[in-house]
């Protein structure tokens, strides 16, 4: 027994070995696997094949780290050791930015290149990766950042040896979402001798199709090796539907759910809803964001109930009263919408601040007679002011909350959005005075509420994007 102990606890041991072995063998296969084949050039102009271990693009801005075979070690290299490194169909050329040298990526070749320099910036708790763009001639070697805020400017003087292109630039015909079009228009100017004028606005550019497919497309292909083969699509048209602004027109049925105080039914009123009305508008739209959307403008919607409660006369007859009361109201209306995709999720608030009210009546006498019938009466007998005799109806605030579905017309310029909606409100529509209660209060609360549902369809109306102005060069 005491010989076996020891030779088991040996066998341990080297199965521990064996173990450790066995996950750095496993962790250095993997690291060779994840290796590409690279190329760098040194400082002194030499070219040499490596493998290069690749990183996130804002590591790779900063260098890269090669295997070397001979040490089997990872040597990492940065701007004071090389001045370029290619792998897969990616080239890094070392630029100066504020006084520093960086790797960019080149995205496109030719008599004007465009690169990348991609970086990550503190915003908040987190790190946000931002990426620069950057063009440079090679005939002359200037190098420009293309600054979406100073677009227009900066391009027009940098391409001003292309007339055709600086007034494009200059006119808005190309912006920064179009900055690659330029980098290939200028490169098929080069290409085709550096000719004078060349363009047509029936022509269109290249990231518009609403010229001579024909054309562009002869012109695109004398650029096509210089470019590395990459083809630039254009920024996405649905940025925006049809534009930023907008005339905002809802039109939907609405029914009427009644509440009141529970105190309010134990005195003898009975309040339910009164059936279907209306609710519609017509305000503006306002994008604020790819996916964000603000719609206000005027409102007006009708809340209906019926009431059933008792009620004397001058004589101090006792009456029962069937109340029919339509409640007109006109205010203004403010929604925040979420639109992922064509669903449509919002929320926002309805404020009614004037009304008109209508009523029909049916008052019976205590043998059940029917002595008063009465149709568009102005007056609601249970929401008088007892000292004036008028109307007292609350000014309404309500919480909207809204799902929708939108159906895109005319790309966008004209969309229909069916939607649900309801409506919660935050104030009664009236309160009734209970003997002996006092007031309304916080807590005591004698209010009738109107919470509505409502069901149809928002049309949203693009106004027409601003025309691009004409070229000067325009034949």
């Amino acid at each position: 027994m005491n010989q076996v102990l020891p030779f088991l606890q040996r066998q341990l041991r080297y199965q521990w070995v064996l173990t450790i072995l066995f996950i750095f063998t496993a962790s250095f296969a993997q690291a060779q696997s994840d290796l590409v084949d690279g190329t760098i050039v040194t400082l002194q102009g030499e070219t040499l094949s490596v493998k290069i271990k690749p990183a996130q693009a804002d590591k790779l801005a900063k260098g890269i780290s090669i295997y070397n075979d001979t040490t089997e070690e990872f040597t990492k290299l940065n701007t004071k050791n090389i001045s370029y490194f290619k792998y897969a169909d990616s080239e890094y050329f070392a630029k100066t930015v504020d006084g520093k040298l960086v790797f960019m990526e080149r995205e496109m070749d030719g008599a004007a290149q465009l690169y990348t320099y991609t970086y990550k910036v503190e915003k908040g708790n987190d790190r946000v990766e931002v990426v620069d763009y950057y063009v440079e001639k090679k005939e002359d070697g200037k190098f420009k950042l293309m600054d979406k805020k100073t677009f227009k400017n900066d391009m027009s003087e940098f391409y001003s040896d292309d007339q055709a292109l600086s007034e494009k630039i200059k006119g808005g015909y190309y912006t920064y979402n179009e900055k690659e079009a330029t980098v290939e228009e200028y490169n098929d100017w080069v290409a085709q001798g550096k000719p004078g004028k060349t363009w047509r606005k029936e022509d269109g550019n290249y990231t518009k199709q609403n010229g001579s497919e024909t054309n562009n497309d002869s012109n695109n292909n004398n650029n096509n090796n210089s470019n590395n083969g990459r083809r630039f699509n254009p920024e996405p048209d649905n940025e925006y539907d049809g534009s930023k602004f907008g005339i905002d027109i809802p039109v939907m049925a609405n029914y009427s759910l009644i509440t009141s105080d529970q105190i309010v039914s134990q005195v003898g009123v009975k309040n339910t809803s009164g059936g279907f009305g209306y609710s519609g508008g017509i305000g503006l739209r306002w994008q604020l964001g790819r996916a964000f959307f603000w719609r206000n403008g005027l409102s007006v919607k009708m809340k209906r109930f019926h009431s059933t409660y008792m009620a004397t006369d001058d004589a101090s007859n006792l009456l029962s009263v069937d109340e029919y009361g339509n409640l007109h109201q006109l205010g203004w209306y403010s929604s925040l919408h979420m639109e992922l995709g064509n669903f449509i999720f919002g929320a926002g608030f309805d404020l009614a601040f004037g009304s008109i009210y209508r009523a029909d009546y049916s008052i019976k006498n205590s043998s059940g007679q029917v002595i008063y019938t009465g149709e568009a009466d102005p007056q609601s007998i249970i929401a008088q002011d007892t000292a004036t005799g008028n109307n007292k109806f609350n000014a309404q605030f309500d919480i909207s909350l809204t799902l929708g579905y939108k159906i895109r017309l005319a790309n966008g310029a004209f969309n229909i959005k069916p939607v649900f909606q309801y409506t919660l409100p935050l104030v009664s529509m009236f309160d009734i005075q209970v003997s002996g209660l006092g007031p309304p209060s916080f807590f005591n609360r004698t209010g009738v509420y109107g919470s509505t549902i409502n069901l149809g369809i928002i049309f949203d109306i693009g106004f027409p994007k601003k025309p691009k102005p004409k070229s000067l060069l325009e034949d």
